[in-house]
């Protein structure tokens, strides 16, 4: 009988350990499902950042840093002007 008490304690522990292992194991994956929402919503903040920047820009505008301007073409002007005065 000493023999299955004995038996019956050590599953005991066993089955305690392995309930402890199963709750860090879980915390844990908590933790990651966290850092990969966390991760997810910075990178959506970061493509919508990206997409307002590139939806007011202009191939024939420059940059200034208080806006955009429409690049002047010296070329064409001085070929119409060019016309005009002949």
């Amino acid at each position: 009988m000493k023999k299955r008490r004995s038996e019956n304690a050590d599953d005991t522990k066993q089955i305690e350990d392995d309930t402890k292992q199963i709750e860090d194991d879980t915390k844990q994956i908590e933790d990651h499902t966290k850092q990969i929402e966390d991760h997810t919503k910075q990178i959506e903040d970061d493509t919508k950042q990206n997409k307002r920047r590139q939806s007011s820009w202009d191939p024939n505008s420059v940059g200034l840093g208080l806006g955009y301007f429409k690049r002047f073409d010296f070329v064409k002007s001085l070929t119409h002007e060019s016309i005009a005065y002949k």
